[in-house]
């Protein structure tokens, strides 16, 4: 891993405990001591209702304080559609996956 990198790992709960997909934790991998460990960095919490459209929460790990707080939550109207907020601000997930130019930075 190059110096500057960030590299995140994502952590899904037991496929036998029937979660859904949308509930996953992002972890960063960091270099201890020549060690890879994993940090505590975005956490998805989504309830298993079986039913396309619900809310998912998801919340940021505070490094300072180190408490969870809340980074937003995603309206979902289907299984693929929904609408992201993140703060104030809002989006749609369509408009999160748009292929980018690849003349973009």
């Amino acid at each position: 891993m190059a110096g500057g990198d960030y590299v995140f790992r994502f952590v899904y709960p037991p496929v036998d405990s029937d979660p859904d997909p949308r509930a996953v934790e992002i972890k960063q991998v960091v270099q201890v001591n020549g060690t890879e460990e994993l940090r505590d960095f975005y956490k998805f919490q989504h309830p298993n209702t079986r039913m396309s459209f619900c809310v998912t929460n998801y919340f940021r790990k505070n490094f300072e304080t180190q408490v969870w707080e809340s980074a937003g939550h995603i309206d979902w109207s289907s299984n693929t559609v929904g609408t992201i907020y993140f703060g104030v601000e809002r989006t749609s997930i369509s408009e999160v996956r748009k292929e980018k130019k690849k003349t973009s930075k």
